[in-house]
């Protein structure tokens, strides 16, 4: 049994790439999709453009972080804050392992993205699930999402929500640590 509170939250190392490659690529294939859908052409994608370069695209632009969950040295789960304007910033790579689930992992790391986007000055969070991922639905729209807009596809439906950030008072605890 995991304990949340010996979960700590942490920047992105490059040591950390093969594991969360695998976190993501994993919290993929696990889903249940309808038959006939492929979701490999995505994992690849993904991991050949921001996957592969995440120091580049997250850690060097103002605005945009990686962020990996860590219990004692295992990478429990990963999420990601893309600069999208100087107003709107995009979640992305939430992924939690599977033996690290329901423990509260997903819910520590989006609030310190959330508070990492509050101090960064946006007023949005966007982002992208799909029908597949329904505990993620579930806690994005705990956490005040709103889906403005879906996009069908032959096998699955693609969500978009969104938040406001005006709201929402920056709360120190949610802090990621800096090492």
């Amino acid at each position: 049994m995991h304990d949340i509170n010996t979960f700590t939250i942490r920047s992105y190392i490059e040591n950390d790439h093969p594991k969360v490659c695998s976190i993501f690529k994993n919290g993929l294939l696990n889903l249940n999709y309808p038959e006939g859908f492929d979701i490999e052409p995505y994992i690849e994608e993904s991991l050949a453009t921001d996957l592969k370069n995440i120091e580049t695209v997250y850690m060097l632009e103002s605005g945009s972080h990686f962020w990996c969950a860590v219990n004692d040295s295992d990478i429990a789960g990963i999420v990601a804050i893309k600069k999208i304007t100087d107003e709107v910033a995009e979640l992305r790579r939430m992924s939690v392992s599977d033996e690290f689930r329901h423990h509260g992992v997903a819910t520590k790391l989006l609030k310190t993205a959330e508070t990492f986007c509050v101090e960064n000055n946006y007023t949005k969070i966007k982002l992208t699930t799909t029908n597949m991922q329904i505990p993620a639905v579930n806690l994005y729209k705990k956490f005040g999402f709103i889906k403005y807009h879906k996009e069908a596809y032959s096998l699955i439906t693609a969500y978009h929500f969104q938040k406001l950030l005006t709201d929402i008072p920056l709360d120190k605890s949610d802090r990621f640590s800096q090492t």
